[in-house]
């Protein structure tokens, strides 16, 4: 999930902030309306629109091309994957691009000039520069998923696919009698990932001088 935030909110920010597509003022608001909404109400809405039974994209599918089953579902690992991923794109967006802003144009013209095509230039010159942004991008993403309950627990425990999460609301909530303790060892190792994670976080960020241009 933090790999697809991280991938589709740096090929948005990109196209809103390096290219001259139109209405680019409206398309930097856009990401923004995923705030608005909690990701357990986004996680309920994508049930409406892809349940196998009565999803309304399925049944559309259905009626169009005429099949028997339904052709998606939300439910498991590539749907919380998916939904976890596009809730983490407006914060992936709003770090990426003041970093894509800040970098000077006359890099990439320079780029082309010399004959590097618009892909390479956006890997070679682009890229690099806005890689401690990716990167912390990546880990609070990251860090936000292992913390994430209402996703996993609407599209995965329904067919007993659990994360630490839903698995630390088990014990603690749905256990007759709670089982505090082994809620208790479950959030030992949530805490020494966490830990790993923000710790990475902060040694990628305090060596964000590192990646400047020289000239």
């Amino acid at each position: 999930g933090a790999l697809f935030a991280t991938t589709l909110g740096a090929i948005y920010a990109w196209i809103a902030v390096r290219t001259d597509v139109p209405a680019r003022r409206f398309l930097g608001y856009i990401p923004l309306l995923g705030l608005t909404m909690p990701l357990i109400i986004q996680a309920i809405a994508w049930t409406f629109l892809l349940n196998p039974s009565n999803g309304i994209l399925n049944s559309l599918f259905m009626y169009l091309f005429h099949l028997d089953a339904a052709p998606f579902t939300i439910y498991g690992l590539w749907g919380i994957i998916f939904v976890a991923g596009l809730g983490g794109v407006p914060l992936a967006y709003l770090i990426l691009s003041p970093a894509l802003a800040s970098i000077d144009p006359s890099l990439e013209e320079t780029s082309k000039i010399v004959g590097n095509s618009s892909i390479k230039t956006m890997w070679r010159v682009t890229f690099p520069l806005i890689l401690p942004a990716l990167a912390s991008v990546f880990l609070l993403t990251l860090i936000g998923g292992f913390g994430s309950l209402e996703i996993p627990l609407i599209l995965g425990a329904p067919f007993h696919f659990n994360t630490l999460a839903t698995e630390l609301a088990f014990w603690v909530l749905y256990s007759s009698p709670p089982q505090f303790g082994f809620a208790a060892s479950i959030s030992i190792v949530y805490i020494a990932i966490t830990l790993v994670l923000v710790a990475l976080y902060i040694a990628l960020t305090r060596k964000s001088f590192r990646y400047a241009v020289i000239g």
